[in-house]
């Protein structure tokens, strides 16, 4: 199993209801990908205060390599990223982290 973490810092004026609709469009490539299992989304409530203005955050969950490589090659996310997500970033891609791993 691949989990696919990805950190993002929002422009201030980007409303939640915004960010949903946005990454709500990532979620629906679960209907072409099968290796996507699982996706989920969420702004940050952590009271750690470490979040380094990281203030949203989605993890998706694929059964295998292969799954996570048909995911970011897929032209519906590349479209999503490219004119939607990457717009409303408050530095660009400068604004995102990713992290993979493998369990």
């Amino acid at each position: 199993m691949i989990k696919h973490i990805v950190l993002l810092q929002f422009k201030p004026e980007i409303t939640d209801d915004q960010i949903g609709s946005v990454l709500n469009q990532l979620g629906r490539l679960n209907s072409e990908i099968p290796a996507m299992k699982q996706f989920s989304f969420g702004a940050n409530c952590s009271p750690e205060q470490l979040n380094k203005g990281f203030n949203h955050a989605f993890v998706m969950e694929f059964s295998d390599i292969k799954g996570r490589d048909d995911y970011l090659n897929h032209p519906e996310h590349i479209r999503v990223a490219q004119e939607l997500i990457v717009p409303i970033l408050k530095n660009g891609l400068e604004s995102a982290i990713t992290i993979d791993y493998e369990y």
